[in-house]
Protein backbone atom coordinates (compact mmCIF):
# COMPACT_ATOMS: atom_id res chain seq x y z
CA UNK A 1 0.00 0.00 0.00
CA UNK A 2 1.02 3.60 -0.51
CA UNK A 3 2.21 5.37 2.61
CA UNK A 4 0.35 8.60 3.32
CA UNK A 5 2.48 11.69 3.87
CA UNK A 6 1.36 14.97 5.39
CA UNK A 7 0.45 17.76 2.99
CA UNK A 8 3.61 19.43 1.66
CA UNK A 9 4.29 22.25 -0.81
CA UNK A 10 4.55 20.96 -4.37
CA UNK A 11 8.26 20.54 -5.22
CA UNK A 12 7.66 21.94 -8.73
CA UNK A 13 5.31 24.95 -8.41
CA UNK A 14 5.73 25.30 -4.62
CA UNK A 15 2.00 25.85 -4.33
CA UNK A 16 0.47 25.45 -0.89
CA UNK A 17 -2.65 24.05 -2.59
CA UNK A 18 -1.21 20.55 -2.48
CA UNK A 19 -3.12 17.45 -1.46
CA UNK A 20 0.08 15.87 -0.19
CA UNK A 21 2.18 12.98 -1.47
CA UNK A 22 2.53 9.23 -1.29
CA UNK A 23 5.63 7.03 -1.33
CA UNK A 24 5.89 4.54 -4.17
CA UNK A 25 6.59 1.11 -2.59
CA UNK A 26 10.04 -0.22 -3.38
CA UNK A 27 11.20 3.03 -4.96
CA UNK A 28 12.75 6.25 -3.68
CA UNK A 29 10.00 8.26 -5.33
CA UNK A 30 6.86 10.15 -4.39
CA UNK A 31 3.50 10.47 -6.10
CA UNK A 32 2.57 14.14 -5.87
CA UNK A 33 -1.05 15.27 -5.94
CA UNK A 34 -0.91 18.98 -6.74
CA UNK A 35 -4.00 21.03 -7.54
CA UNK A 36 -1.94 23.16 -9.93
CA UNK A 37 0.44 20.71 -11.61
CA UNK A 38 -1.79 17.64 -11.37
CA UNK A 39 -0.47 14.17 -10.55
CA UNK A 40 3.12 13.18 -11.24
CA UNK A 41 5.97 11.04 -9.94
CA UNK A 42 9.22 12.63 -8.76
CA UNK A 43 12.32 10.99 -7.35
CA UNK A 44 13.76 12.06 -4.01
CA UNK A 45 17.09 12.61 -5.76
CA UNK A 46 15.51 15.04 -8.26
CA UNK A 47 14.05 17.07 -5.40
CA UNK A 48 17.27 17.14 -3.41
CA UNK A 49 19.62 17.79 -6.33
CA UNK A 50 17.53 20.32 -8.26
CA UNK A 51 14.02 21.37 -7.22
CA UNK A 52 14.83 21.92 -3.54
CA UNK A 53 18.55 22.68 -3.90
CA UNK A 54 19.41 26.30 -2.94
CA UNK A 55 22.29 26.23 -5.43
CA UNK A 56 19.80 25.92 -8.30
CA UNK A 57 17.48 28.76 -7.27
CA UNK A 58 18.67 30.97 -10.16
CA UNK A 59 18.13 28.22 -12.75
CA UNK A 60 14.86 26.94 -11.31
CA UNK A 61 13.11 30.30 -11.01
CA UNK A 62 9.34 30.81 -11.03
CA UNK A 63 9.11 30.95 -14.86
CA UNK A 64 11.04 27.71 -15.37
CA UNK A 65 8.98 26.02 -12.66
CA UNK A 66 5.79 27.20 -14.35
CA UNK A 67 7.07 25.78 -17.65
CA UNK A 68 7.71 22.41 -15.96
CA UNK A 69 4.25 22.55 -14.39
CA UNK A 70 2.77 23.11 -17.87
CA UNK A 71 4.72 20.12 -19.19
CA UNK A 72 3.30 17.95 -16.40
CA UNK A 73 -0.28 19.10 -17.02
CA UNK A 74 -0.05 18.53 -20.78
CA UNK A 75 2.21 15.43 -20.51
CA UNK A 76 4.57 16.90 -23.07
CA UNK A 77 8.27 16.02 -23.32
CA UNK A 78 8.26 14.03 -20.09
CA UNK A 79 8.71 10.25 -19.75
CA UNK A 80 5.96 8.16 -18.18
CA UNK A 81 6.49 6.32 -14.90
CA UNK A 82 6.56 2.60 -15.62
CA UNK A 83 4.26 1.64 -12.76
CA UNK A 84 1.61 4.36 -12.97
CA UNK A 85 1.83 5.97 -16.43
CA UNK A 86 2.03 9.40 -14.78
CA UNK A 87 4.58 12.04 -15.84
CA UNK A 88 7.94 11.07 -14.35
CA UNK A 89 10.66 13.48 -13.19
CA UNK A 90 14.13 12.29 -12.24
CA UNK A 91 17.55 13.91 -11.96
CA UNK A 92 18.61 13.13 -15.52
CA UNK A 93 15.50 14.83 -16.89
CA UNK A 94 16.06 17.92 -14.75
CA UNK A 95 19.74 18.04 -15.67
CA UNK A 96 18.79 18.31 -19.35
CA UNK A 97 16.23 20.97 -18.52
CA UNK A 98 18.78 22.89 -16.48
CA UNK A 99 21.03 23.01 -19.54
CA UNK A 100 18.25 23.62 -22.06
CA UNK A 101 16.09 26.69 -22.23
CA UNK A 102 12.57 25.51 -21.45
CA UNK A 103 10.04 28.27 -21.92
CA UNK A 104 6.36 28.90 -21.37
CA UNK A 105 4.07 29.24 -24.41
CA UNK A 106 3.92 32.78 -25.78
CA UNK A 107 0.75 34.76 -24.87
CA UNK A 108 -0.94 34.05 -28.22
CA UNK A 109 -0.48 30.31 -27.67
CA UNK A 110 -1.76 30.65 -24.10
CA UNK A 111 -4.85 32.37 -25.51
CA UNK A 112 -5.42 29.47 -27.91
CA UNK A 113 -5.08 26.99 -25.06
CA UNK A 114 -7.54 28.94 -22.91
CA UNK A 115 -10.06 29.28 -25.74
CA UNK A 116 -9.91 25.56 -26.42
CA UNK A 117 -10.36 24.65 -22.73
CA UNK A 118 -13.25 27.05 -22.12
CA UNK A 119 -14.96 25.75 -25.25
CA UNK A 120 -14.47 22.15 -24.13
CA UNK A 121 -16.00 22.84 -20.72
CA UNK A 122 -18.89 24.78 -22.25
CA UNK A 123 -19.66 21.99 -24.72
CA UNK A 124 -19.58 19.29 -22.04
CA UNK A 125 -21.70 21.17 -19.50
CA UNK A 126 -23.89 23.32 -21.81
CA UNK A 127 -23.31 26.20 -19.41
CA UNK A 128 -20.75 28.86 -18.62
CA UNK A 129 -17.28 27.49 -17.96
CA UNK A 130 -16.25 27.71 -14.29
CA UNK A 131 -12.62 26.63 -14.36
CA UNK A 132 -10.35 26.35 -11.35
CA UNK A 133 -7.71 28.99 -12.09
CA UNK A 134 -5.20 27.20 -9.84
CA UNK A 135 -5.13 24.24 -12.24
CA UNK A 136 -6.07 26.08 -15.43
CA UNK A 137 -3.02 28.37 -15.48
CA UNK A 138 -0.69 25.36 -15.62
CA UNK A 139 -2.74 23.71 -18.34
CA UNK A 140 -2.83 26.91 -20.42
CA UNK A 141 0.85 27.67 -19.84
CA UNK A 142 0.59 30.95 -17.91
CA UNK A 143 3.13 31.72 -15.17
CA UNK A 144 0.41 32.31 -12.53
CA UNK A 145 -3.37 32.57 -12.06
CA UNK A 146 -3.10 36.37 -12.23
CA UNK A 147 -1.18 36.20 -15.50
CA UNK A 148 -3.90 33.88 -16.81
CA UNK A 149 -6.47 36.53 -15.93
CA UNK A 150 -4.55 39.08 -18.00
CA UNK A 151 -4.76 36.71 -20.97
CA UNK A 152 -8.48 36.16 -20.35
CA UNK A 153 -9.33 39.86 -20.12
CA UNK A 154 -7.29 40.53 -23.25
CA UNK A 155 -9.35 37.91 -25.09
CA UNK A 156 -12.51 39.56 -23.79
CA UNK A 157 -11.36 42.89 -25.24
CA UNK A 158 -10.93 41.13 -28.60
CA UNK A 159 -14.52 39.85 -28.38
CA UNK A 160 -13.63 36.16 -28.12
CA UNK A 161 -14.97 35.44 -24.63
CA UNK A 162 -17.26 36.99 -22.02
CA UNK A 163 -16.09 36.85 -18.42
CA UNK A 164 -17.82 37.16 -15.06
CA UNK A 165 -17.04 39.43 -13.32
CA UNK A 166 -16.62 41.63 -16.39
CA UNK A 167 -14.08 43.96 -14.78
CA UNK A 168 -10.96 43.48 -12.76
CA UNK A 169 -11.15 44.12 -9.05
CA UNK A 170 -8.25 45.59 -7.14
CA UNK A 171 -8.26 42.77 -4.61
CA UNK A 172 -8.99 39.90 -6.99
CA UNK A 173 -8.01 39.49 -10.64
CA UNK A 174 -9.03 35.87 -11.09
CA UNK A 175 -12.05 35.44 -13.32
CA UNK A 176 -14.78 33.23 -11.89
CA UNK A 177 -16.51 31.98 -15.03
CA UNK A 178 -16.81 32.73 -18.72
CA UNK A 179 -18.19 31.67 -22.06
CA UNK A 180 -17.21 31.85 -25.69
CA UNK A 181 -18.85 34.47 -27.89
CA UNK A 182 -19.91 33.64 -31.45
CA UNK A 183 -16.59 35.07 -32.64
CA UNK A 184 -14.91 32.86 -30.06
CA UNK A 185 -16.70 29.77 -31.33
CA UNK A 186 -15.61 30.55 -34.90
CA UNK A 187 -12.02 30.78 -33.67
CA UNK A 188 -12.52 27.55 -31.68
CA UNK A 189 -13.64 25.77 -34.86
CA UNK A 190 -10.61 27.10 -36.73
CA UNK A 191 -8.34 25.76 -33.97
CA UNK A 192 -10.12 22.41 -33.98
CA UNK A 193 -9.68 22.11 -37.75
CA UNK A 194 -5.97 22.91 -37.55
CA UNK A 195 -6.20 26.29 -39.27
CA UNK A 196 -4.20 28.13 -36.58
CA UNK A 197 -0.91 26.23 -36.29
CA UNK A 198 1.99 27.37 -34.14
CA UNK A 199 5.57 26.93 -35.42
CA UNK A 200 6.14 23.71 -33.50
CA UNK A 201 6.10 20.11 -34.65
CA UNK A 202 4.53 16.89 -33.39
CA UNK A 203 6.03 13.41 -33.61
CA UNK A 204 3.98 10.20 -33.62
CA UNK A 205 5.95 7.09 -32.73
CA UNK A 206 6.23 3.84 -30.81
CA UNK A 207 6.96 4.36 -27.11
CA UNK A 208 8.75 2.09 -24.68
CA UNK A 209 11.72 1.33 -26.95
CA UNK A 210 14.80 2.73 -25.20
CA UNK A 211 16.96 2.79 -28.34
CA UNK A 212 14.34 4.67 -30.36
CA UNK A 213 13.51 6.99 -27.45
CA UNK A 214 17.16 7.99 -27.08
CA UNK A 215 17.67 8.52 -30.81
CA UNK A 216 14.56 10.70 -31.11
CA UNK A 217 15.35 12.66 -27.96
CA UNK A 218 18.88 13.60 -29.01
CA UNK A 219 18.58 13.91 -32.78
CA UNK A 220 15.06 15.28 -33.22
CA UNK A 221 13.74 16.84 -30.00
CA UNK A 222 17.07 18.54 -29.26
CA UNK A 223 19.30 18.92 -32.35
CA UNK A 224 16.75 19.27 -35.16
CA UNK A 225 14.38 21.39 -33.07
CA UNK A 226 17.23 23.70 -32.03
CA UNK A 227 18.38 24.17 -35.64
CA UNK A 228 14.83 25.01 -36.74
CA UNK A 229 14.18 27.23 -33.71
CA UNK A 230 11.03 25.31 -32.73
CA UNK A 231 9.88 22.63 -30.29
CA UNK A 232 8.97 19.13 -31.45
CA UNK A 233 6.53 17.45 -29.07
CA UNK A 234 5.62 13.82 -28.56
CA UNK A 235 2.97 12.30 -26.29
CA UNK A 236 3.10 8.95 -24.51
CA UNK A 237 0.86 6.09 -25.61
CA UNK A 238 -2.76 5.85 -24.46
CA UNK A 239 -2.09 2.58 -22.61
CA UNK A 240 -0.35 4.41 -19.76
CA UNK A 241 -2.66 7.41 -19.40
CA UNK A 242 -6.16 8.04 -18.19
CA UNK A 243 -8.87 7.08 -20.65
CA UNK A 244 -9.97 9.97 -22.84
CA UNK A 245 -7.34 12.44 -21.73
CA UNK A 246 -4.40 11.48 -23.94
CA UNK A 247 -6.64 11.35 -27.03
CA UNK A 248 -7.78 14.93 -26.57
CA UNK A 249 -4.25 16.12 -25.89
CA UNK A 250 -2.99 14.27 -28.98
CA UNK A 251 -5.65 15.76 -31.27
CA UNK A 252 -4.97 19.27 -29.97
CA UNK A 253 -1.20 18.83 -30.41
CA UNK A 254 -1.61 17.71 -34.03
CA UNK A 255 -4.09 20.51 -34.77
CA UNK A 256 -1.67 23.05 -33.29
CA UNK A 257 1.41 21.71 -35.07
CA UNK A 258 2.92 23.27 -38.18
CA UNK A 259 4.20 19.84 -39.27
CA UNK A 260 3.94 16.22 -38.15
CA UNK A 261 6.68 13.57 -38.07
CA UNK A 262 5.60 9.92 -38.09
CA UNK A 263 8.14 7.22 -37.11
CA UNK A 264 7.15 3.90 -38.72
CA UNK A 265 10.01 1.52 -37.91
CA UNK A 266 7.97 -0.46 -35.40
CA UNK A 267 4.69 -0.48 -37.32
CA UNK A 268 2.85 1.27 -34.49
CA UNK A 269 -0.85 1.43 -35.39
CA UNK A 270 -1.33 4.58 -33.32
CA UNK A 271 1.33 6.35 -35.36
CA UNK A 272 -0.49 5.40 -38.57
CA UNK A 273 -3.77 6.73 -37.13
CA UNK A 274 -2.12 9.99 -36.09
CA UNK A 275 -0.60 10.32 -39.57
CA UNK A 276 -4.06 9.96 -41.11
CA UNK A 277 -5.51 12.51 -38.72
CA UNK A 278 -2.76 14.97 -39.61
CA UNK A 279 -3.21 14.33 -43.34
CA UNK A 280 -6.93 14.99 -42.94
CA UNK A 281 -6.16 18.37 -41.38
CA UNK A 282 -3.85 19.22 -44.28
CA UNK A 283 -0.67 19.19 -42.21
CA UNK A 284 2.69 18.47 -43.85
CA UNK A 285 3.43 14.87 -42.81
CA UNK A 286 6.99 13.57 -42.99
CA UNK A 287 7.58 9.86 -42.41
CA UNK A 288 10.67 8.45 -40.68
CA UNK A 289 12.01 4.91 -40.79
CA UNK A 290 15.17 3.08 -39.80
CA UNK A 291 16.97 2.09 -43.01
CA UNK A 292 17.38 -1.58 -42.03
CA UNK A 293 13.64 -1.88 -41.46
CA UNK A 294 12.86 -0.20 -44.80
CA UNK A 295 15.03 -2.75 -46.61
CA UNK A 296 13.42 -5.73 -44.86
CA UNK A 297 10.06 -7.46 -45.20
CA UNK A 298 8.85 -5.35 -42.24
CA UNK A 299 8.94 -2.13 -44.26
CA UNK A 300 6.04 0.33 -43.74
CA UNK A 301 2.60 -0.35 -45.19
CA UNK A 302 2.37 0.13 -48.95
CA UNK A 303 -0.15 2.99 -48.53
CA UNK A 304 2.61 5.19 -47.09
CA UNK A 305 5.87 3.68 -48.39
CA UNK A 306 5.62 5.85 -51.51
CA UNK A 307 5.39 9.03 -49.41
CA UNK A 308 8.33 11.25 -48.46
CA UNK A 309 10.31 9.24 -45.90
CA UNK A 310 13.56 10.24 -44.21
CA UNK A 311 15.72 7.25 -43.34
CA UNK A 312 17.77 7.12 -40.15
CA UNK A 313 20.71 5.11 -38.92
CA UNK A 314 22.31 5.38 -35.50
CA UNK A 315 25.75 5.23 -37.10
CA UNK A 316 25.17 8.37 -39.17
CA UNK A 317 22.85 10.73 -37.25
CA UNK A 318 24.30 13.92 -38.77
CA UNK A 319 23.21 12.97 -42.31
CA UNK A 320 19.73 12.17 -40.97
CA UNK A 321 19.50 15.51 -39.18
CA UNK A 322 20.53 17.50 -42.24
CA UNK A 323 18.05 15.72 -44.51
CA UNK A 324 15.20 16.02 -42.00
CA UNK A 325 15.86 19.74 -41.43
CA UNK A 326 15.85 20.38 -45.19
CA UNK A 327 12.68 18.32 -45.67
CA UNK A 328 10.82 20.18 -42.90
CA UNK A 329 11.88 23.56 -44.24
CA UNK A 330 10.85 22.70 -47.79
CA UNK A 331 7.51 21.30 -46.57
CA UNK A 332 6.71 24.50 -44.69
CA UNK A 333 7.44 26.67 -47.74
CA UNK A 334 4.66 25.13 -49.83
Amino acid sequence: MHTELPSIPCPVCRSAYNNGARWIPGEETKKILCLSCGQFIVTDEACEDYLQNPNYESKWNSIKRAALSHMIRTRRNLPAHEGTGLPYIDSSTLQIMSEDKILLPVPTEQARNLLRELGRIQRETASNAKPDSNSLYALVGSPSPLALSDIAYGMQEEGLISLFPLKRHSDQQKFIEGRLTMAGWREWEALDEGQRPNPNGFIAMQFGNERLDNFVRVNIEIDVAKELGVSIFRIDSAEVTRAGVIDNIMRDAIADAAFVLVELSHGNKGAYWEAGYAEGLGKPVIYLCEDDVWDSHQKPHFDVNHCTTVMWNECNPIAFQKLLIATIRNSLRR
